[in-house]
């Protein structure tokens, strides 16, 4: 039987409007029964050229923040981003405009493209390795892991950073899917680097009876790597994704 590949966690940061630093989620997951604000609190990213920073929409800084807080800028490393829904706030701006015979903003059009923050942000690094965008609905972050976990098991010399970003979707879309999102972006720089000061883990997933999915998996895997929890379980419909932290 073959072995589950292993990989290993070396960095990790998360942003929230409630949380955006570790001592913010070590009190936040002290404290289980605080619930994250959606205060309208963007970013800090005054360390982005002003150009570019103009460019950005809220999510796009939100990812950008996530990533360049552990992006140490090795040389090579591949880039994944996962997000479910991706900034589909700009796509009822843009169906505006056409019902109303105005020109779409080109602007708004290239960063409502699904990878379009994974490109800008791959330019912004001068990051010339290749990049991933992952959409899965409910298991988004869970295959942003697998891909992650899979370029490693194939290279085990190259270094990813994954990078997954979400925010509510408008009211514009409540008859497609109403259900509640945290605005949260979190970015984890993983490796096979053999080194007991990190975190050691493995991804798996199994068949399950049916059963109702978690709340929110991203808030979950954060209560598991400050441990809180044992291990991470994200079951979707008929299948259970585990990430086991191991000595």
């Amino acid at each position: 039987m073959p072995s589950i590949p292993m990989f290993t966690l070396e960095a990790w940061s998360a942003w929230t409007p409630a949380c955006q630093s570790r001592p913010d989620w070590q009190t936040w997951v002290d404290h289980p029964k605080t619930e994250l604000s959606e205060e309208k609190i963007e970013p800090d990213v005054r360390d982005i050229p002003m150009m570019l920073r103009r460019r950005l929409p809220p999510l796009a800084r939100m990812a950008f923040r996530a990533a360049l807080d552990v992006d140490d800028n090795r040389e090579n490393m591949h880039l994944v981003f996962a997000s479910r829904h991706g900034d589909a706030g700009i796509t009822p701006a843009i169906l505006d405009d056409i019902a109303k015979d105005q020109p779409v903003s080109p602007a708004k059009f290239s960063t409502s493209v699904h990878n379009a923050i994974a490109g800008l942000y791959s330019i912004h690094t001068k990051n010339t390795a290749p990049h991933t965008m992952i959409s899965a609905g409910q298991e988004s972050f869970a295959h942003g892991l697998l891909e992650a976990q899979a370029i490693l098991q194939e290279d085990r010399h190259r270094s990813v950073l994954l990078v997954y970003y979400d925010i509510p979707l408008p009211k514009f879309f409540d008859s497609f899917c109403n259900e509640g999102t945290a605005s949260i972006a979190i970015a984890l720089l993983m490796s096979t680097v053999d080194d007991t000061s990190h975190q050691k883990m493995t991804l798996t997933s199994d068949v399950s009876v049916s059963q109702p999915p978690s709340v929110d998996p991203v808030l979950d895997f954060i209560r598991f790597i400050l441990g809180r929890h044992p291990e991470w379980r994200s079951p979707i419909g008929q299948r259970n994704w585990i990430c086991k932290q191991h000595v």
